[in-house]
């Protein structure tokens, strides 16, 4: 029995419009688990498009992500979770956490040339639809 869930909607909301947030989108765009809608524009198009359903999940990324990163700042990308089942959400957190995950050692190992050693963190906040 195979706990893995495919064909989960998501769209991106990117603040900032670069190459390197068009890169970290692109992570789960590659997935047999995610299937790419057309972008989000802004929140009353994400929470719209979250209560109708249309998404299982919703990727932000902030405006001077790339810049940030340039400097050495701490970033946070948000991920939006349709939490009305569960146990599908949470499996959905796991894939978003092993995609970012994999981004960040990417990153690491191409642009920076080294190997990382600490391990990043996500924080989960879900999203119930109160029909």
């Amino acid at each position: 029995m195979s706990m893995d869930v495919e064909n989960l909607s998501y769209a991106v909301l990117d603040h900032d419009q670069t190459g390197l947030s068009q890169n970290y989108a692109l992570n789960l765009s590659g997935s047999r688990y995610f299937i790419e809608r057309p972008p989000i524009t802004d929140y009353t198009a994400l929470d719209r498009r979250m209560r109708s359903g249309e998404l299982a999940l919703a990727i932000e990324i902030p405006p001077g992500f790339a810049r940030d990163i340039g400097r050495g700042t701490t970033v946070q990308i948000g991920a939006w979770v349709d939490g009305a089942m569960p146990m599908r959400a949470e499996t959905v957190r796991g894939y978003v956490q092993a995609m970012h995950q994999t981004w960040l050692v990417d990153m690491a190992t191409h642009r920076l040339g080294i190997s990382p050693s600490a391990a990043s963190t996500v924080e989960t906040r879900y999203r119930y639809n109160p029909m």
